[in-house]
């Protein structure tokens, strides 16, 4: 039963484009509308150094609506090496000039391993570049998950302009861009998952309450 219910508010999750949380991506969208943020984080997602998957292609196509609208300014494309030896928050950056989204436009935050580092090395970015206007793009779910993370830390100015697929239904089936795959390779690349020092100062810290 619980199981049944887990996915019955993901589902809704993706039907209604996230409208139960707090940070609305319609309410959102609006502002954007009204006046553009001047920046947009997009996580990364593991890529296989051979095609895009469905995650990484609505992402960028997300990106590309809210560029073309005239919704963002400008972009932070995040993510390391995580589970495969292609850099994500690079390969993204690859694709987006490719689709049309200026370089100048795009910066790239290349160190983060799970969602919660995507979110604060973004943010690092941004104070650095004196960006005020600041929201999170990713899809309903891990936006939902998020929200949670941003509200821990106490920073209530970000908002969530998270995947509307009513909104990019029209692009279908565009065409991968081809791009260098290898700009994208990490030479000294060790899976997150038998990374034990990561774990073990991250795990560590949780325990003793830092």
């Amino acid at each position: 039963m619980r199981v049944k219910i887990i996915a019955s508010l993901l589902l809704l999750g993706f039907s209604s484009s996230c409208s139960f949380l707090k940070h609305s991506p319609g309410k959102c969208y609006t502002k954007a509308v009204e006046q553009p943020y001047d920046v947009v984080i997009i996580p990364g997602y593991p890529h296989d150094g051979k095609e895009w998957n469905s995650v990484i292609k609505f992402r960028l196509l997300w990106a590309l609506h809210l560029y073309e609208n005239k919704l963002a300014k400008n972009f932070i494309f995040s993510g390391g090496s995580v589970h495969t030896p292609y850099n994500e928050g690079i390969i993204m950056a690859l694709y987006a000039v490719k689709m049309g989204i200026p370089k100048e436009n795009i910066f790239i935050e290349p160190r983060a391993k799970h969602s919660s580092e995507n979110v604060y090395y973004s943010l690092l970015i941004a104070e650095e570049l004196k960006f005020e206007l600041v929201a999170i793009a990713t899809d309903p779910v891990q936006g939902f998950l998020l929200t949670n993370y941003t509200e821990r830390i106490r920073n209530k100015t970000i908002h969530y302009i998270n995947l509307q697929p009513k909104k990019i239904r029209n692009v279908k089936n565009p065409d991968e861009p081809k791009i260098d795959f290898w700009l994208a390779y990490n030479d000294g690349f060790s899976p997150l998952v038998k990374d034990k020092k990561y774990w073990y100062d991250n795990f560590h810290l949780k325990q003793s309450g830092a």
